[in-house]
């Protein structure tokens, strides 16, 4: 019980760190704090800030794969290469 309570206070952490960051880009280009329009442009750097990670861990995992793939050489036979990036989730 102990640790989810610690994922989950550091998932709202950060959930509030991307929120913030959002709001001072929002700040920068010239939105007043409070305004409807302040809050929607806020809700839209969160957005593409998420579909853009999304996008570039879609990315990272197809090189993976691919590298994973001509690593293993024609008709299986290893050929010792050993620099293929490994993305978050992905284990050696």
């Amino acid at each position: 019980m102990k640790h989810l309570l610690i994922v989950f206070a550091c998932a709202l952490v950060l959930a509030g760190c991307a929120a913030q960051r959002a709001a001072n880009d929002c700040e920068v280009m010239g939105y007043a704090r409070g305004t409807p329009e302040f809050s929607q442009c806020a809700e839209r750097q969160v957005a593409a800030r998420r579909a853009r990670f999304m996008e570039m861990r879609g990315q990272d995992t197809a090189i993976s794969i691919q590298c994973e793939k001509s690593s293993q050489g024609i008709f299986g036979r290893n050929t010792g290469r050993s620099d293929c990036p490994h993305p978050l989730g992905m284990v050696k």
